[in-house]
């Protein structure tokens, strides 16, 4: 287990004095996953993460870009180092579909820019679905249940955390990551992993176009964004019918679709 958190020294001003004290800081570290698939040549994706969960990362991501459908597609993981993993699939399809031909860089920051189509979406394997009805008081208890289950942020201020609920509003798991596509990734293949279904996932982050995919793709039913959603975002949304929440705040939330 890698540390997640450091401590570092700074020095704290509070507007009438300074002084010297310990600061504890996320961690943020690059993770590269080599990807391996029959005879295709094997494919490099570099993100930086917060260590630790770096299967559940790794599956997430090739389960929301579409290059694996379930467990049952890995033929096996292998941690090489620290900051490598190995991901090698039983079949080439999903990546013959994607057109994977290339290596990539990923960040914590903006994932992977320029796949902002409905046509990538169904490419991908995205399913339409009926939009659910809304249970206000459902919403409230997730939204609630997601701070208490931030222990990095609790400890650094510094970590996105995103958590899965089913429809009762049961706690099935929370990630933190420096990320906020990191996080959702690694609730993402943890699902996968786990076999789980995730109708209701709570991000401590804004909404942009990239969270909903992945919510898409997880065949959730409900996106709450404590932040705002982007255009691109709720137009995604309303098309897959995924019901997307922004702007929590307390009991007070915007339901954009």
């Amino acid at each position: 287990m890698l540390d997640q958190t450091k401590t570092v020294p700074v020095q704290k001003f509070d507007g009438t004095s300074d002084y010297h004290l310990d600061d504890a800081v996320l961690v943020e570290e690059p993770l590269e996953v080599l990807i391996e698939a029959g005879k295709q040549p094997a494919i490099s994706v570099v993100t930086m993460r917060t260590p630790n969960d770096d299967k559940a990362l790794a599956v997430g991501f090739l389960y929301t870009e579409g290059l694996l459908a379930s467990q049952n597609d890995i033929e096996s993981t292998e941690q090489l180092d620290d900051n490598r993993i190995k991901i090698k699939l039983l079949s080439e399809q999903g990546m013959q579909n994607r057109n994977y031909r290339r290596e990539f860089i990923r960040t914590s920051s903006c994932g992977l820019c320029g796949d902002q189509s409905l046509k990538t979406l169904k490419l991908m394997g995205a399913v339409q679905q009926t939009a659910v009805e809304i249970d206000k008081a459902i919403i409230d208890r997730c939204v609630q249940k997601l701070k208490p289950s931030q222990l990095i942020f609790k400890q650094t201020g510094g970590s996105h955390g995103v958590a899965g609920f089913n429809l009762d509003a049961d706690h099935l798991a929370t990630f933190e990551d420096v990320g906020r596509h990191n996080a959702l990734d690694k609730l993402i293949g943890h699902a996968v992993l786990k076999q789980l279904d995730i109708p209701i996932i709570v991000t401590s982050s804004r909404g942009g176009y990239e969270m909903v995919q992945k919510a898409i793709m997880a065949k959730a039913k409900i996106l709450v964004c404590i932040g705002a959603p982007t255009s691109l975002a709720i137009e995604t949304a309303r098309h897959y019918g995924l019901r997307l929440i922004g702007f929590v705040k307390g009991d007070v939330y915007n339901l954009y679709c």
